[in-house]
């Protein structure tokens, strides 16, 4: 989930679909895929500070997301296209 705040105003969204199949992939991996076990897993990032409102923070960080995935210019989040 990545959320962006300003003062009393807060817009969220799930992180690109690639993340969150990376995230089940290791979690069955390690065998964690009970409720509290799979949730263990999950931490927030700090926080950070950005310029803008919102909304447009939220896309940049969604943007960045997806592009950083060293999967990115492959297809789904195993490499296939």
């Amino acid at each position: 989930m990545v959320v962006a705040r300003d003062g009393g105003r807060e817009v969220q969204a799930r992180m690109p679909q690639r993340y969150q199949d990376a995230i089940d992939e290791a979690a069955m991996a390690q065998g964690a895929t009970e409720g509290d076990a799979y949730l263990e897993g999950w931490a927030w990032a700090p926080v950070a500070r950005r310029e803008g409102s919102p909304e447009d923070v939220l896309r940049a960080v969604l943007g960045e997301l997806e592009r950083s995935h060293p999967l990115a210019a492959a297809g789904d989040a195993f490499g296939q296209a």
